[in-house]
């Protein structure tokens, strides 16, 4: 059976962490907006979404931060050792990949499947008003 999330955006509270997304089950927080937050980083906490159920809810977690820990004993420096963590890198790794049909599904996306379409499209609405007010 495949683990279920509940998808919150707009939450502000990531704002104090300097955060943008995060996995804490069985939430999948973003601090934009539906409309505003991007298809990357989409990508990327779906990622952590896998990486839960595919490890189990207590293992990814206690993995994830043992991992966290040799990193930043070893680096001495929390932001490395964040980045270090192969959790992380697997998720950094894909996150430009395009959203699957079964992402977008799973979380009722409506917008683009990247980051790239979605700036290509901005770019076009922006030229859009602009050929208005000429």
């Amino acid at each position: 059976m495949k683990v279920p999330f509940i998808f919150v955006f707009n939450c502000s509270f990531l704002q104090y962490f300097d955060c943008i997304g995060i996995v804490i089950f069985p939430f999948v927080f973003f601090a934009e907006s539906k409309k505003n937050v991007l298809p990357s980083t989409i990508k990327h906490e779906l990622c952590h979404v896998a990486q839960v159920r595919r490890h189990g809810i207590i293992s990814f977690y206690v993995l994830y931060h043992i991992y966290l820990l040799k990193s930043y004993i070893k680096l001495g420096n929390y932001h490395e050792a964040y980045m270090d963590n192969p959790f992380e890198k697997e998720a950094y790794k894909i996150e430009k990949s395009p959203l699957t049909d079964s992402e977008i599904d799973e979380i009722k996306w409506e917008g683009h499947r990247t980051d790239k379409e979605l700036r290509n499209a901005i770019r076009k609405e922006k030229m859009k008003k602009h050929c208005k007010t000429i």
